[in-house]
């Protein structure tokens, strides 16, 4: 390939030309004694000449690299009006062998991976090696002054990349390019690289408008380069493509129906799809019906509510759930942004759904959420309980993924606001050759829930003392409200049993209770104690710290059996001492 690292100068100014002998020089074997071989590169500005003097072959192309020896030389000639003041040779490490080399009739060592040679400007560099050992190399790097200008490149757009279906290429002049400033390419398809498409000379094509490039197997490379009158020729420039075929899908449930029967096919998504969640090379999209993760999109292109379309990618199996792995270079941008309207979930949403719903977003207002602290990798990682005692089952799948910032479970376990969206994993049961399918929710985000309690539960009757047994009904004010309680004394808890019915009262019973409903935080929790109606207990005068008076108000120190009053954390009972 021929480059030039040039730009539009003034006259006078420091320039340079890197010749690939690979390409200028392609289908070159070897020369017979007395023969040379030239070659004008960048419109006839150098001239390369390779001259052959003892033996056949002393002078020869292998492989993509010159080998020159046994007085063998190379001429570098620059037209008039300019010098060549520096010349750098990239070696063959492996063939070079010389230790030594003359330039212009002076000798200079070779070592390392480059030999330069930097002296008095001339028009003219000749380089020889004298020795039995070859001077091997595959490029010439060749730095020279004067009265040059060099055309702006031209540029071609769009930029190299993937592309769907057709392409259609423009190419134009770069800025600050003089009138009448004429662009040559050439295009072609290409298996291995781009060294297949031909490069562009002043005899190529004349651009005149649009390239078109039809879907095809191959890669495709555009070359051009840009001559204006004066001027020296710009740099070549290329832009490589991948135009492929693709399906268009107007739904995600189309590319969800479709993409895991076609296996290596690309789809192009042509409706809106809106945003709901980037994070990295990870995004999570939704057509208002169903939802998709994508995979491989440009970071921070996106945010949440970014409305798009037009971007393209293949089937891709993530954890068991349909996605696509798409093509960075296809995403366009954003059409506009709109605020998101999350759907609020419910237990029957983020469970047992269809696999076309896989990937639907919900947001999951004030529910608790409580580790599993059992889990390992790939399994739950936790649950949201809803008001009803009803468990959806969590699992942080992103937090194995390449994402810019993992994300968090909260550090400690209660009621949160989540985002995020329903997920299907299968897996093999334990001690089974039979797959199971685990309905999963994947969060995005935790934040403290904030909202109302619910209204605290009513004991009707209300604690005191009764002749047992007695019922004990236990409501809120608070509509579809459960109530969660306990009577062994201990406080209750979102695990604690959740009352179905009335409670039957037959002994000296402390029953504590909150009330929750969804949407709303619980509400305090409400004691109330029941005892016998007489006031009379059997008791053990020397169980606890108490006080024990006869029924005249008289204090007795070691009570016999019998029926005393009883005094304990300033508290008076009558009962039965035995």
């Amino acid at each position: 390939m021929l480059m030039l690292i040039l730009a539009a100068v003034p006259a006078f100014s420091q320039s340079e030309v890197t010749v690939d002998l690979s390409t200028q020089f392609s289908g070159l074997t070897h020369l017979n004694a007395g023969n040379e071989v030239s070659k004008s590169v960048n419109d006839g500005l150098i001239t390369l000449k390779f001259v052959c003097v003892k033996t056949k072959g002393d002078c020869s192309w292998v492989r993509k690299y010159f080998q020159i020896k046994n007085g063998s030389y190379l001429d570098i000639s620059i037209k008039d009006g300019n010098n060549i003041s520096k010349v750098e040779f990239t070696l063959n490490t492996t063939e070079t062998k010389t230790t030594e080399v003359t330039v212009n009739d002076q000798v200079y060592p070779v070592s390392g991976g480059t030999f330069t040679w930097e002296g008095t400007a001339a028009q003219s560099v000749r380089l020889v090696n004298n020795s039995t050992d070859k001077f091997a190399f595959t490029s010439v790097r060749i730095f020279f002054s004067g009265e040059t200008k060099v055309t702006p490149a031209p540029v071609i757009t769009p930029a190299a990349g993937t592309y769907f279906n057709n392409l259609d290429v423009t190419v134009a002049p770069g800025e600050g390019s003089p009138e009448g400033t004429v662009i040559y390419y050439t295009k072609g398809t290409y298996s291995l690289n781009n060294n297949e498409v031909p490069e562009p000379t002043v005899e190529s094509d004349v651009y005149a408008g649009m390239i078109s490039l039809p879907a095809t197997y191959l890669k495709y490379a555009v070359k051009a380069f840009a001559v204006a009158p004066g001027y020296l020729p710009s740099v070549v420039v290329i832009n490589e493509y991948q135009v492929s075929h693709s399906t268009k899908c107007h739904s995600i449930y189309q590319f969800l129906q479709d993409s895991p029967t076609s296996e290596g096919m690309a789809f192009e998504m042509t409706c809106d799809c809106t945003v709901v969640y980037q994070n990295g090379p990870v995004m999570f999209v939704t057509d208002g019906y169903n939802g998709l993760y994508v995979g491989g999109v440009p970071s921070g292109k996106y945010k949440e509510g970014d409305v798009i379309t037009g971007f393209c990618g293949r089937y891709g199996d993530f954890r068991s759930q349909t996605g696509m792995t798409a093509v960075a270079d296809s995403f366009k941008d954003a059409l506009r942004n709109e605020p998101y309207v999350w759907k609020e979930g419910t237990y029957a949403d983020l469970s047992d759904f269809g696999k076309m719903s896989n990937c639907s977003p919900y947001a999951v207002n004030t529910v608790f959420f409580k580790y599993n602290k059992d889990a390992e990798d790939y399994t739950v990682n936790g649950w949201l309980i809803f008001a009803n005692g009803d468990k959806a089952p969590i699992y942080n799948a992103l937090t194995q993924s390449s994402l810019a910032a993992p994300v968090e479970f909260p550090a400690m376990e209660g009621w949160y606001d989540v985002k995020g969206v329903t997920s299907i994993y299968e897996t093999v049961e334990t001690g089974s050759d039979d797959n199971i399918t685990i309905y999963q929710f994947i969060p995005f985000s935790f934040t403290e829930a904030i909202a109302d309690k619910t209204a605290a539960p009513v004991f009707e009757p209300e604690g005191g003392k009764y002749e047992f047994p007695v019922e004990v009904s236990v409501t809120s004010e608070t509509l579809g409200a459960v109530i969660r309680y306990t009577m062994d004394g201990t406080e209750p808890t979102m695990d604690s049993e959740i009352l179905s019915d009335r409670l039957m009262i037959e002994k000296v019973t402390t029953v504590k209770a909150f009330a929750v409903a969804q949407g709303f935080l619980p509400s305090d929790t409400i004691v109330s104690a029941y005892s016998n109606e007489t006031g009379i207990e059997g008791v053990d005068a020397e169980s606890g710290e108490a006080e024990y008076y006869d029924l005249l108000g008289r204090r007795v120190i070691n009570p016999a059996a019998g029926l005393y009053i009883q005094r304990r954390n300033g508290t008076a009972t009558t009962v039965m001492v035995k």
